[in-house]
């Protein structure tokens, strides 16, 4: 929602990026940051999250 709302989905992305590195096994961050992807076609940060 920030990231459509706010036009900043690269922070956006970067924000949650950030996170998951924090904590790898948090999974609603996981599936909000997939979705933000999915939802922006953003295949080279999707295959990021999934490596």
């Amino acid at each position: 929602m920030y990231a459509r709302e706010m036009g900043k989905l690269d922070e956006a992305v970067s924000v949650y990026r950030g996170l998951v590195e924090d904590d790898p096994s948090d999974e609603d961050t996981i599936r909000a940051l997939d979705a933000l992807l999915r939802a922006n076609e953003r295949k080279d940060d999707l295959r990021w999250l999934f490596r």
